[in-house]
């Protein structure tokens, strides 16, 4: 099955609107979301804008897609590759979590930083329990800087939705100041709202679930998430930043770059089926 994205006029009518396609800037105001629609890169070929490991995504295999206009610049220093977390070094890795396959440096990060109960909860973890390794749709912060595409959609009455083609999961951001007190679900809820040049989206009321932190790292149900995304002066990139909050499992906030990068106006999101026992292949 494919997901047509972006084609024709529709795409004409986008890149009319696309800072440095025939604007000298985006306008926030009067119709806020418009200029961070549109399908974007995440992942390998991005690449985070100072060098450091993207997002919270689990490592995978480089994807190539075309962007639209020029290549971007890429990222400068040392390590500047991008993309997600390398496979965590064997001798790094603490007896506790010796038994979980797949492990990666954001892993081993995410424990450094955890508190006593989140390290209880993390040495727990069985990789079989994983929402991707069972063709379930990932939570945050993983999902947002995961590798591959992400469909960015305003809808009729102010919502933005978010398709991700990483476990094939569709966000939906409603606008507001702050999440309400309400049920937590994998998804939790979501607002959006501008903040001078910079889309802010809020996202609470996030359930427990294994690999909430990180590939492996659990998140408890106090995480919270802010994603923030400026767009570059020519339109093609979303330079942002994801910010974790869980007081219950993290002994402080957590912080990462994220990249995405425009594609073409024609690419396609191609919807591959999934099987448990492809997704659990690679476990003991």
């Amino acid at each position: 099955m494919t997901r047509t994205t972006l084609c024709g006029a529709a795409a004409a009518s986008l890149l009319a609107a696309i800072p440095g396609a025939g604007q000298a800037a985006a306008d926030l105001t009067a119709s806020p979301l418009a200029a961070f629609e549109g399908v974007w890169i995440s992942g390998p070929g991005a690449g985070a804008p100072d060098g450091r490991p993207q997002g919270f995504g689990p490592q995978g295999p480089e994807r190539k897609f075309r962007p639209a206009g020029p290549p971007p610049a890429p990222p400068q220093g040392p390590g500047s590759r991008g993309g997600p977390p390398e496979a965590a070094d064997e001798s790094e890795i603490p007896a506790a979590l010796a038994h979980i396959d797949g492990l990666d440096r954001g892993d081993l990060a995410v424990w450094r930083l955890m508190t006593a109960e989140g390290r209880a909860a993390f040495a727990r973890t069985d990789p079989h329990d994983l929402p991707i390794n069972n063709c379930l749709p990932e939570s945050l912060p993983k999902i947002a800087g995961a590798p591959g595409l992400q469909d960015w959609t305003a809808e009729d009455g102010g919502a933005l939705t978010i398709f991700h083609e990483f476990s094939t999961a569709t966000r939906t951001i409603a606008s507001g100041e702050r999440v309400a007190g309400g049920p937590h679900t994998p998804g939790g809820e979501a607002v959006w709202r501008i903040e001078g040049d910079a889309l802010v989206i809020e996202t609470g009321n996030l359930s427990a679930v294994a690999g909430g932190l990180a590939r492996n790292a659990p998140g408890s149900e106090s995480r919270s998430v802010t994603e923030r995304y400026r767009l570059s002066p020519d339109g093609r990139t979303l330079i942002g930043e994801i910010t974790v909050r869980d007081p219950q499992y993290l002994t402080q906030s957590v912080t990462r770059p994220v990249r995405l990068v425009r594609a073409d106006p024609d690419t396609e999101i191609e919807i591959f089926p999934c099987s448990t026992e492809s997704a659990q292949r690679y476990l003991n």
